[in-house]
């Protein structure tokens, strides 16, 4: 069972595309990077990620179509890469769902972090004053109070 490299080559039939084809695709992903950066001065918001999102999984695909000639080639393997796309776009959902939601996990009143952050938007609130012991008599005094009326040591 000897391949040789015609049997190889009759297998895959590349199409050859023209020259004037790459110089159109080049100019269309330039453009596609224009629109990639003028996205992120306008102000969407959140959108703005989903919007290069968008643009960034266009120019992957013409790249995809032309350049590694998915467009002429077996459709499987075209399959193969928007299953790759969606997911990649499912990891990305999953992580965003997970960012976005955090905030209303640590809400809850009796979420320690939550009471943090409450006692430092209070201080904020009221001016940012420092409590000192002064301030803040609870009976217990201060660690200077008890060092002061700890017993000496005698060295043993």
């Amino acid at each position: 069972m000897s391949h040789t490299a015609d049997a190889h080559h009759d297998d895959h039939d590349h199409e050859i595309m023209p020259l004037s084809l790459y110089f159109k695709v080049y100019g269309a992903l330039l453009v596609l990077t224009v629109i990639t950066v003028l996205v992120s001065y306008v102000p969407l918001g959140g959108a703005s990620f989903a919007a290069a999102m968008v643009v960034a999984t266009v120019k992957a695909a013409v790249v995809a179509g032309y350049f590694m000639h998915l467009k002429y080639d077996d459709k499987l393997y075209s399959f193969m890469f928007v299953a790759g796309l969606f997911f990649v776009a499912l990891f990305f959902l999953f992580t965003y769902i997970d960012l976005f939601t955090r905030a209303d996990l640590t809400t809850e009143s009796n979420n320690y972090s939550y009471q943090q952050d409450l006692q430092w938007q209070k201080y904020i609130n009221d001016g940012g004053e420092v409590a000192t012991p002064e301030m803040v008599d609870d009976g217990a005094g201060t660690a200077d109070d008890a060092a002061d009326s700890a017993p000496a040591a005698d060295g043993m």
